[in-house]
């Protein structure tokens, strides 16, 4: 029988291992995007949204775009014009937001088996891979410190 501290261990690692399993899924759709089925979509929505701190002095921007699309025979709608969206500056929120004006025609990338999840910019994931690379160390490390605890308590 495992000791308490030991199942703690066993714990982490199962949290661990379940948590990476899933950002590689992530990580791994997110590679595949750029061979996605494609099909025309029409931006609805292209604005700056400004989002303030807790101080509400300064604030940092982010795009906002919006585009329909039909894949699967159906009519879908999408906020996620890129897999990873960070806040910044206006002109950067600003210089995608010209990239993507109302009423443009886009290429959307849809993933087959869930047409709802669609993407403008297929190629930005760096860091979805980045992420589970570490989750994928720190399931090795919790590995490699649960079996270092068992065989101390042995």
């Amino acid at each position: 029988m495992l000791s308490p501290y030991l199942n703690a261990w066993l714990l982490a690692v199962a949290l661990s291992f379940f948590l990476f399993a899933y950002l590689l899924e992530e990580a791994l759709d997110h590679l595949w995007a750029r061979r996605w089925p494609r099909t025309t979509g029409k931006v609805v929505e292209s604005t700056v949204e400004e989002r303030r701190g807790e101080s509400g002095l300064r604030g940092s921007f982010t795009p906002r775009i919006r585009f329909v699309y039909d894949a699967a025979g159906k009519a879908w709608e999408s906020r996620q014009f890129a897999f990873h969206v960070w806040a910044g500056s206006r002109g950067r929120a600003e210089s995608t937001v010209a990239r993507y004006p109302v009423g443009s025609v886009v290429t959307v990338y849809f993933h087959p088996d869930r047409p709802e999840n669609a993407v403008l910019e297929p190629a930005k994931a760096w860091l979805s891979v980045a992420v589970a690379a570490w989750f994928g160390l720190i399931f090795l490390v919790s590995v490699a410190a649960w079996l270092g605890a068992s065989r101390a308590a042995a």
